[in-house]
């Protein structure tokens, strides 16, 4: 079983060359970790955002990145704990998703929420094709550290089994 946690989640706003500014967040990485009894062979991770008071009915991946040749995902039959010490990191900064200017006040405020979610692509030993995904929403207290907590929407959260 494959599992993800996010990192954190950063804010920036950069100016183009007409001076329109644009504004936007990025999550540094993803972690994933393998609780499974073999290893596992990523392929690629599609990831998402949405910013607003709803996700779609079905997940849109805006992005794509794909995974090193030769990455493996190590078994780990030891407990699975919430460190993950038996992980991957993932950089996925440069997937970056834009923002109106105040997104981070409506998340404070709660008037609106940011969602991201992802689907890793992998191989097992046998190379039979997987697909899981997972949805995370940020959570935003004023005067408080903001954190992605797991959001179990079915249809974001799956896991499947493909034959090519």
């Amino acid at each position: 079983m494959i599992r993800a946690i996010t990192g954190k989640v950063g804010w920036g706003d950069e100016q183009d060359s007409s001076g329109r500014i644009r504004h936007f967040c990025y999550l540094d990485y993803l972690s994933f970790a393998n609780s499974g009894r073999t290893k596992a062979f990523p392929i690629e991770v599609e990831c998402g955002w949405t910013f607003g008071n709803s996700l779609p009915n079905v997940p849109i991946y805006t992005s794509k990145k794909q995974f090193p040749i030769n990455t493996t995902f190590d078994s780990d039959m030891t407990s699975f704990d919430s460190d993950m010490t038996s992980s991957y990191d993932f950089r996925v900064a440069d997937l970056t998703f834009n923002v109106p200017a105040d997104a981070f006040n409506r998340i404070q405020d709660q008037s609106a929420k940011l969602w991201f979610y992802c689907n890793l692509i992998y191989l097992d030993f046998m190379q039979t094709r997987h697909e899981t995904s997972f949805c995370w929403r940020r959570y935003q207290p004023i005067g408080a550290p903001g954190k992605f907590f797991a959001d179990p929407i079915p249809s974001y959260n799956k896991k499947t089994q493909t034959q090519d």
